[in-house]
């Protein structure tokens, strides 16, 4: 297939993904609202389209990342090695903080009803990773400013 027309179809359709987005999200912040009780009066639908929609864009954006993905791998199996590993990484960094979190929940989370076990679980591990993952880039940063500086006075 000839790039330019490639390039040329990809735009297009972006530019009416844009349109069309645009347009739905429009309709859905000129939903009126009632002055009291801040709820949304009469037909609501243009809210219904414009989150489908959305839900539609995030639902084909990752087939086609998914597709890409794989497209790429069959073509050059080597240049996804690194992204394999990267991944891998990632993977064994969330299995370590997924053992590491506590869904048990202490003080006045305990007595908030949508604090269940699975939430704060949940919310323990991703804070655990943060962790894990600004200690682990310190530490890179660091043994990298060494490298530098050893070649650098190596020559």
């Amino acid at each position: 297939m000839n790039s330019k027309a490639f390039s040329l179809g990809t735009t297009i359709v972006v530019a009416l993904m844009l349109i069309i987005g645009a347009v739905f999200c429009y309709g859905a912040m000129v939903t009126e609202l009632d002055p009291v009780t801040k709820q949304a009066v009469g037909d609501t639908s243009s809210v219904d389209r414009s989150v489908s929609f959305s839900m539609f864009l995030l639902y084909a954006s990752l087939a086609l990342v998914v597709a890409f993905t794989v497209w790429g791998i069959i073509i050059n199996p080597k240049r996804f090695i690194p992204s394999m590993i990267g991944t891998s990484v990632m993977l064994v960094i969330f299995l370590i903080s997924y053992g590491m979190a506590s869904g048990e929940a202490t003080g006045t989370l305990a007595k908030m009803a949508a604090a269940t076990e699975s939430v704060i679980k949940w919310t323990d591990l991703g804070v655990i990773m943060t962790y894990i993952l600004f200690i682990l880039a310190v530490v890179l940063l660091i043994a990298q400013s060494i490298r530098s500086v050893v070649q650098y006075f190596a020559k």
